[in-house]
């Protein structure tokens, strides 16, 4: 006779137990590697927030040297035409433009903090996204297991009942 029901159906279980972890093994494989990817967009993000706020500090320096060379030659006119620019109208001026330069500084800052923040956000969420993904990967493979334990006892139940 040949080989025997129980040796084969004992086979085929052990095959698909084999094929399921194989399965589970690539899907914790996929579920580790979208966490590595958040990780490095997390880190890409962070990154881009620093540069984002240097780049404002810089964009500061150039309107603060801007600022002064208008404000320097606005003084220059007002004394080349017999205006006293530290009274009265001439240092209202002034001021006003000095007030405005704050103001625009202070746009320039708050703005570059926000994008920064942006940026943050959304390197949170892609490292947070990658944390999902391997801990569903592992709820998955776990199942994946789990099923293929369960149709082996299976099996056996059939074989014994036969």
């Amino acid at each position: 006779m040949g080989l025997e029901p129980v040796y084969l159906a004992a086979a085929g279980s052990a095959i698909g137990l084999l094929g399921a972890e194989q399965q589970a093994q690539g899907v914790r494989t996929a579920g580790k590697y979208a966490q590595a990817v958040g990780e490095r967009n997390f880190k890409v993000a962070e990154t881009k927030a620093e540069m984002r706020v240097f780049q404002a500090a810089q964009d500061i320096v150039r309107f603060r040297e801007d600022f002064r060379d208008l404000n320097d030659s606005s003084g220059q006119a007002f004394r080349f035409n017999g205006v006293v620019a530290t009274e009265g109208t001439a240092l209202d001026v002034q001021l006003a433009n000095a007030l405005e330069a704050d103001i625009e500084i202070a746009t320039i800052d708050l703005n570059a903090r926000r994008e920064a923040q942006d940026l943050r956000d959304q390197g949170l969420n892609a490292r947070l996204e990658g944390d999902l993904r391997n801990y569903e990967s592992k709820v998955t493979a776990g199942a994946i297991r789990m099923g293929a334990i369960a149709d082996t006892f299976k099996a056996g139940a059939a074989m014994a009942g036969a």
